[in-house]
């Protein structure tokens, strides 16, 4: 199996541009608008490499640049990752700890994984079933939520599942295990 690499860069990475002349990044995309993708099929020089560089400005206004040795896919490719990068952080330290597990057994860690999966879509489902869509969160000074949905659902679950004397946590409860039961 073959592993492309992703390679985001940033916006003030030198690139050789047609002329002869390095220029940044985000001089070379700089016509790219909101929503929008532009791939560069000639490949360019980044830090003494020849690659192709693609990049998508988000709705937000970031320019996300991507340089690999394949440019099919590249952007889309990149933004798979992320979310995989983001399920890691959430099953690690943003979440559930899993290294401190310390488990070397196969067959444990499959198990342990299986749990964690179940109880990550869980999270993420009690997350938008209280507060919506992950664009509707109240946004930091770096245009990022301060909270993630899977984070508030974990929030919710914990203090539901530790307080589950008080009858308003009886009552959330089984509303979250009915909205589990609906996935």
């Amino acid at each position: 199996m073959l592993i492309i690499c992703r390679l985001r860069i940033k916006e003030d990475t030198p690139v050789l541009g047609s002329c002869g002349k390095d220029i940044n990044a985000k001089q070379l995309f700089r016509n790219v608008k909101l929503n929008q993708t532009e791939t560069w099929f000639t490949k360019r020089k980044v830090s003494g490499v020849c690659l192709y560089i693609a990049a998508r400005r988000t709705i937000k206004g970031l320019l996300i640049v991507v340089a690999t040795k394949k440019p099919e896919t590249m952007i889309e490719d990149y933004y798979k990752r992320w979310s995989i990068e983001t399920l890691f952080g959430c099953l690690k330290s943003r979440g559930f700890d899993l290294e401190s597990t310390h488990m070397t057994e196969l067959d444990r860690m499959d198990k342990l994984m299986g749990v964690l999966a179940l109880a990550f879509a869980w999270c993420l489902i009690a997350g938008h079933w209280k507060y919506g869509e992950a664009e509707g969160l109240p946004l930091n000074k770096h245009w990022r939520p301060a909270k993630s949905l899977f984070r508030l659902g974990l929030d919710m679950l914990r203090r539901v599942l530790k307080n589950g004397c008080s009858k308003s946590d009886q009552i959330d409860f089984q509303i979250l295990l009915k909205v589990l039961s609906r996935t």
